[in-house]
């Protein structure tokens, strides 16, 4: 066992609940971690960690070709949240859950690690998890991703505001109803792209006092 905060409590974790769903999982693997990511620093580092993890147990056991793996995840989307439930400790259809590493998270980061594709932007929705589609991605564009300094320990010092925030989240959704959260969001952003912007509605009036003088 890992001592808590301590950044082993990943690995370890994904390798015993891995393990305890596929007890056929016998062989060995050598495994070296290592990243540049600052620490603590919230860039999904720890999920990273997990999904790595099953991949060099699924290399080693073909853990995929097992009938438990094609009954309990029969679609990417259910492997997706089965990595959410490895760090979150809760059970996937027949594979039952633990402790995890404590945390209250969801399979957002694991969705995005697993599923990324080169020069395009994927829309998934969760709970369950779906793909809705994906655009296209101009090499002209650039995402430009930058750590605060503020470290973080999610499994440490952090733990109990990070699941805080996330039994908030699951007490709104409880009262208000997911669909009511998503009715709102749907009309915010269809009213958002029904108005002009700012940069939009300048040109046009531009447009327009050119139109008068040259009258």
């Amino acid at each position: 066992s890992s001592s808590n905060g301590h950044w082993s409590c990943y690995p370890l974790t994904a390798l015993h609940r891995l393990a305890t769903n596929f007890p056929s999982s016998q062989q060995g693997f050598d495994v070296m971690i290592a990243s540049d990511l600052p620490k603590a620093a919230g860039m999904s580092s720890s999920s990273c960690v997990v999904c790595a993890v099953f991949l060099a147990m699924e290399y080693a056991n073909s853990l995929r070709t097992t009938e438990i793996f094609k009954t309990n995840l029969p679609q990417e989307t259910d492997f997706y949240e089965y990595l959410g439930c490895i760090e979150n400790g809760q059970t996937k259809a027949k594979l039952i859950g633990s402790k995890g590493v404590g945390t209250f998270g969801g399979s957002e980061d694991h969705t995005a690690i697993m599923a990324s594709k080169r020069a395009q932007l994927s829309l998934f929705r969760y709970r369950p998890t779906a793909f809705l589609g994906s655009i296209a991605v101009g090499r002209d564009v650039t995402f430009v991703i930058a750590s605060s300094g503020v470290e973080a320990h999610k499994t440490g010092d952090a733990m109990e505001k990070y699941n805080l925030l996330s039994l908030r989240a699951a007490v709104i959704c409880s009262l208000l109803g997911e669909s009511c959260l998503a009715k709102v969001w749907t009309r915010h952003v269809e009213k958002k792209e029904q108005q002009p912007s700012e940069e939009t509605a300048k040109e046009e009036e531009a447009e327009e006092e050119e139109k008068q003088a040259s009258v």
